[in-house]
């Protein structure tokens, strides 16, 4: 289903955030970039499958005197199909009938260190700088300003990792290797970036407005793998980092790249903090197909419908959108 939707304007939102017209025009132009598309989410809920792209963006006058973004949207949520995955499972399957273009990934193409994305909303002033302070000097990150556009933004963080260092420090082959920290086998860059990673996690828990979940996501450039972790606790994410090594995610990763005919982007594993273990979530490919298990199949659709009968939710655009500026 095509449908035309606004998703920002110049106006003065709710939250007291503005977006200048030039801001406005740069994201209309990435949604129309020929490479690559933004993905429709639900709730800014990164854990649920993709149910449509953003095919382009425009500026449109409003009669307010305001400038809307406007985007054109493909709609698939109700194309999803059943098929059987490569060890006999229940998957679901939806593509877009217009568009070919792969999703457009969170991270950064070059990296040189570890870069952190945190979403301002989610602290006050005060503690926010502070952070920012913390993860530059004492953590030697890199930090990126995200916006979720809600009331109470779900707090997101994503760490973006140097080439390598996912792959290296935290699956199976480095983590089988491990007691308290990691193995002296490994190199000290890698121990310095997962010590990073806790010190991290724990000056951002202690700052944090929301005393609710907190999604983080570990990923890198130029690789397939995306991990997530809910958590309230920093253990819980500790533990999930440890638990890595029960689980192979390099022997997963072929096996659904072999399923997808050599055409994976991006896989998704998530922790389950009741049974204490990693699972495949949902993946895309390069030519923009996705396909999640039953049961995030299940939870997606189901808030999908729960969206439409609402009087005031709505969609998310990209999941989450990364500007730099802090002035919009």
């Amino acid at each position: 289903m095509i449908r035309k939707q606004i998703i920002a304007t110049s106006g003065v939102d709710r939250q007291n955030q503005q977006f200048s017209i030039e801001v406005l025009a740069e994201n209309a132009k990435a949604f129309s970039a020929e490479t690559a598309v933004t993905r429709m989410s639900i709730n800014h809920d990164c854990t649920l499958l993709p149910i449509g792209k953003i095919l382009s963006g425009s500026l449109k006058q409003l009669d307010s005197g305001d400038v809307a973004l406007e985007v054109l949207i493909d709609d698939f949520a109700d194309s999803f199909v059943p098929f059987k995955g490569p060890n006999g499972e229940s998957l679901y399957f939806a593509e877009s009938s217009y568009d070919s273009r792969p999703f457009i990934d969170f991270q950064s193409e070059t990296l040189k260190k570890l870069n952190i994305m945190i979403n301002p909303l989610n602290f006050t002033q005060d503690d926010y700088n502070d952070i920012v302070a913390y993860l530059c000097n004492c953590c030697d990150a890199q930090v990126e300003t995200t916006i979720a556009k809600s009331l109470l933004p779900t707090p997101e963080i994503v760490f973006n990792f140097v080439t390598g260092y996912l792959l290296g420090a935290l699956c199976k082959q480095t983590l089988s290797k491990t007691n308290d920290k990691l193995s002296d086998d490994i190199s000290d860059d890698l121990a310095k970036c997962y010590t990073a990673i806790k010190n991290a996690i724990k000056k951002i828990m202690q700052k944090i407005t929301s005393r609710g979940q907190v999604v983080y996501i570990f990923t890198e450039p130029n690789q397939p793998i995306e991990l997530v972790v809910k958590a309230k606790k920093v253990d819980t994410v500790l533990k999930a980092l440890e638990a890595l090594k029960e689980y192979d995610i390099s022997q997963k990763v072929q096996q659904f790249n072999y399923y997808t005919n050599g055409n994976l982007k991006k896989i998704q594993f998530i922790y389950d903090e009741n049974e204490f273990k990693w699972e495949m979530n949902y993946l895309t490919t390069n030519t923009g197909q996705v396909i999640g298990t039953k049961a995030n199949y299940k939870r997606t659709i189901q808030m999908y419908h729960s969206v439409l009968e609402s009087p005031t939710a709505g969609f998310s655009i990209g999941g989450t959108a990364t500007m730099e500026s802090q002035e919009e």
